[in-house]
Formats: structure tokens, sequence, C-alpha cells
């Protein structure tokens, strides 16, 4: 009987920990939208090889993009590091189609936070590499009803 509180309630918590890792970024790109924006200039524009277990416990390699980027705030010099509010790794070719939209030298725009202009992203409306709700959703409502025949 207690097992079976135990197994539901780690059912809720694990679906409310998925649920907020994938809405977390999903607000901060929301916020993010309407943030002012300025012009950054790319210092660095690199693309990491990264090794990651795909579900079935194969390995595979992706592709993670990274920027360097400088940008001023009422004068006041800045540099980040953010694409987007989620990291994911790509295969070779995409990945490399994203890092030349940031070739060293170029300009584009950046958006920043206006109460912390260290805070800055360039592509605050991009949701790709975002954890999925539906995994979430589904082991929340697997615990809820657990707990439910449990109870009863």
């Amino acid at each position: 009987m207690v097992a079976n509180y135990i197994i539901s309630i780690g059912f809720i918590l694990f679906g409310s920990w998925w649920l907020y890792r994938a809405y977390a970024p999903r607000y901060r790109s929301q916020i993010a939208k309407s943030w002012p924006t300025t012009t950054a200039e790319i210092l660095e524009s690199n693309t990491k090889e990264d090794q990651l277990r795909t579900s079935t416990g194969n390995v595979s390699v992706a592709f993670v993009p990274t920027v360097r980027y400088s940008y001023k705030v009422n004068g006041q010099q800045y540099e980040g590091n953010r694409i987007t509010f989620a990291t994911i790794g790509f295969d070779f070719i995409t990945a490399s189609n994203i890092r030349e939209q940031f070739l060293e030298g170029n300009q584009t725009s950046v958006s920043y936070n206006p109460d912390n202009p260290a805070e800055s992203v360039l592509r605050p409306a991009a949701t790709a590499g975002m954890f999925s709700r539906i995994p979430g959703f589904f082991m929340l409502i697997i615990g809820l009803v657990l707990l439910y025949f449990v109870i009863i």
C-alpha cells in the first residue's frame, strides 16, 4: 500500500518537474519578445560537437551552434552568448546553417532585459530544443489516477 503511494507521488513529481522544464523556457521566451532591442556585433561563432544518448540507448553526435556577441545599452558594453532559451543539438549541416547566420564581424539584432541589460538573447521567439509538454502532462495524469485508485 505504501509502495503505491510512493509510485504515484513519484509520477506526480516527475510529471511536475517535466512540465516545469517545458514551460520555464517558453515563459522566458514570451517575456523576452517584449524586451527592447539593440545592435550586436558577433565576436565569435562556432559549432560544438556533443554526444548524446537516444531513447533507444544509441550514442549519437549532435552539433550545437555557439556564438559570442557584444552590444551596448546606455553607453555600457555587454557580452552575451545566448541564441535562444533552449540548447539543442542539430545535424552538422543545420548547425552550420545556423552558425552562418552569425558570422564573426556581422551585426544582428539582440533583445536585452531592460531590468538587467547583461541578460540578452538573439532569437527570443525560437522554441526549437525546448522540452515537449506532452510527457509531463502524461506522467502527471498517471500519477493522479494512481493516487486516486490508491486512496479509494
